[in-house]
């Protein structure tokens, strides 16, 4: 059950995502084939080269559902049981994967918008800081250092993987 807290967070996170949910969308599927190639699995149809359109297009299905969810945020579940419903039973995809690509999107908006507060704080091993300015919020000082605390954590094979 998310809290009032919770649900502010969560609304002002995505004003800094609108205008960039397909973008981030196809950008965190991307992420997730490398970080999980078994997620690759579930696409063997897909072309999974960089930029693909087929990963575009998947990523701006993502972005909808990401949009419905956030429309819904009182109940999310029922707006998205018939999507929940296809990829439980029909599409068979283990729900671990949902985990892993919703890491993959905060990642994104972490790179997008280091400035954004993560109130759960880092939580994977092996992370490094990504420094850059993004927006108004962002405080960025001569010496490179993010003034204000945000997810600004990107795991180190995956900085690798985006170069």
């Amino acid at each position: 059950m998310l809290t009032a807290e919770d649900k502010k967070l969560i609304t002002q996170l995505w004003e800094k995502v609108a205008g960039h949910q397909e973008e981030f969308g196809s950008e965190a599927l991307q992420r997730m084939f490398i970080a999980y190639p078994q997620t690759k699995t579930y696409f063997p149809h897909f072309d999974l080269s960089h930029g693909s359109a087929q990963i575009k297009a998947h990523g701006k299905k993502v972005a909808a559902a990401l949009v419905e969810a956030v429309n819904h945020i009182d109940d999310i579940a029922g707006a998205l049981s018939k999507l929940s419903d296809l990829h439980a039973q029909k599409l068979r995809v283990d729900p671990v994967n949902f985990k892993f690509l919703g890491h993959c999107f905060l990642v994104v908006v972490a790179i997008h918008h280091p400035c954004c507060p993560d109130p759960r704080g880092p939580r994977f091993p092996g992370q490094v800081h990504v420094r850059r300015g993004c927006c108004a919020d962002c405080q960025v000082p001569l010496d490179g250092t993010v003034a204000r605390a945000g997810p600004t954590l990107l795991p180190a094979f995956q900085l690798r993987a985006a170069k």
